[in-house]
C-alpha cells in the first residue's frame, strides 16, 4: 500500500486521564505470515484502565479506529489474542474480530531444562 511503517495510536480521556488506548500497523503478508491478506493492520495494543471499564471507552476507541484504518485504505485487520483473557476474549469477538487460526504454546519451566533425563543415583 505504500504506507511508511508507523504506528497509529489512539488515547481516549475521561476526566483529563487516559483511560484507554488503542494502537495499529500496517501488516504485510509473508511466508511467515500467509494468513495475513494484502491491506491489512494489525490492531494491537488494546487496553482500558480498570476503573473505565464498562463505559464503553473500549468500543469507542475500537469503532473509531476501524473506521480511521478503513478511510486509509485498510481492508483486513488482524490482531491476536490470548483465549485464557477473559476480558479480551469476550470483547474482540463483539467488535466483530473473528478467530482465523489458533496456536497452541506450551511453556517449560526454564529452571528444568539442563535437565538431561538422567537421575542420579543418591545412595
Amino acid at each position: 500500500m505504500g504506507h511508511p511503517p508507523t504506528a497509529t495510536v489512539w488515547l481516549a480521556f475521561c476526566q483529563g486521564q487516559v483511560a484507554g488506548m488503542l494502537g495499529y500497523w500496517p501488516t504485510d503478508p509473508s511466508d511467515e505470515n500467509l494468513h495475513i491478506p494484502e491491506r491489512s493492520a494489525r490492531f494491537s495494543v488494546f487496553g482500558t484502565r480498570e476503573w473505565a471499564r464498562g463505559r464503553g471507552i473500549g468500543q469507542a476507541l475500537t469503532q473509531h479506529a476501524l473506521a480511521h484504518a478503513q478511510a486509509s485504505g485498510y481492508r483486513y485487520f488482524e490482531t491476536d489474542w490470548r483465549s485464557a483473557d477473559p476480558i479480551i476474549s469476550r470483547f474482540l469477538p463483539r467488535q466483530g474480530f473473528r478467530p482465523v487460526a489458533y496456536r497452541l504454546v506450551r511453556r517449560i519451566d526454564p529452571r528444568v531444562t539442563w535437565a538431561n533425563g538422567q537421575i542420579e543415583d543418591q545412595t
